[in-house]
């Protein structure tokens, strides 16, 4: 999430030695944003949106438990093996846990999640919700690729045998790691304090809203990736020397697939939404739901 220069009422244009330093009016209780036409503020009973993100979480946590404990008795005490994929899938899931642990300790900063026009200059400068979206920006691209690793591992172990398959996977482990984490670390660059600034400060200055750039480019990538693991087994899977049932049905497994494809683009969509709109604050919750 970016804070626009072009706000109204949010003056970024004080400058010391270390670049831009924005500045809190006198009055810092002025309102961030003004609402819409046919819009009243409500700054003292606030409408949040943060509520969908402890259901998603309510919904998604267990059920992360569930497969990973499904997956861990097959591996264990029916197949009696591990392979590469089983470590990444681990430490995916750890952190998959970990970051939606941190979605909702941002949300209950009581920031991220309400109009922008029900807050205050004052709430737009608070460092803990901000290092907050600054720690899971940092992130966002190992626990991405650390996903997708592991989907790869997963291909590499079924399909080892097809040399031009271990040959694109490799390619997409490769080719994904030179994009999230060189994305990861010029967020950080770009958002990152300098000098006597604060997160908050720091976050509002207009260098870190060119990072709106590599959030689109993040969203059009994660697309192109997922589109790229779900066609990958497709060919190879056709060809396994299995009744043509059965090939359907592991076809079918691997197609699964779309769901995370279908996230993606909601993704994209929600990141342009919230490039380009004031109400930020709101709009930067469905970005994290669908990550």
């Amino acid at each position: 999430m970016y804070i626009p220069a072009s706000t109204p009422f949010l003056d970024l244009e004080s400058r010391d030695s270390v670049g831009y330093i924005p500045k809190i009016p006198s009055d810092g209780t002025l309102p961030f944003a003004s609402p819409p036409p046919g819009v009243t503020a409500n700054r003292d009973h606030p409408v949040s949106n943060a509520f969908r993100g402890y259901i998603a979480a309510g919904v998604c946590l267990p059920l992360i438990f569930i497969f990973a404990s499904i997956r861990a008795y097959a591996k264990l005490r029916i197949q009696r093996s591990r392979t590469k994929d089983d470590f990444t899938f681990m430490l995916a899931t750890v952190w998959t846990v970990i970051y939606i642990g941190l979605i909702i300790a941002m949300l209950k900063e009581n920031l991220f999640g309400m109009h922008a026009w029900d807050l205050t200059l004052n709430d737009l400068h608070q460092d803990p919700p901000v290092i907050l979206i600054l720690i899971l920006e940092c992130l966002y691209g190992p626990f991405i690729w650390l996903i997708k690793l592991s989907l790869f591992l997963l291909y590499l172990e079924i399909f080892s045998p097809l040399r031009y398959l271990r040959i694109l996977v490799w390619v997409g482990v490769a080719v994904t790691a030179l994009f999230y984490f060189p994305a990861s670390i010029a967020k950080i660059a770009l958002c990152a304090p300098r000098g006597r600034e604060t997160y908050a400060q720091a976050y509002a200055a207009s260098r870190c809203g060119d990072s709106k750039a590599i959030n689109v480019c993040i969203g059009v990538f994660n697309i192109v990736s997922d589109l790229y693991l779900l066609v990958l087994p497709i060919r190879p899977t056709l060809k396994l020397n299995l009744p043509l049932r059965r090939r359907i049905g592991v076809l079918f497994v691997f197609t699964t697939g779309l769901s995370a494809l279908n996230a993606s683009i909601a993704g994209l969509v929600y990141r342009i939404r919230v490039n380009n709109q004031i109400d930020n604050t709101w709009n930067i919750v469905p970005v994290y739901l669908v990550m």
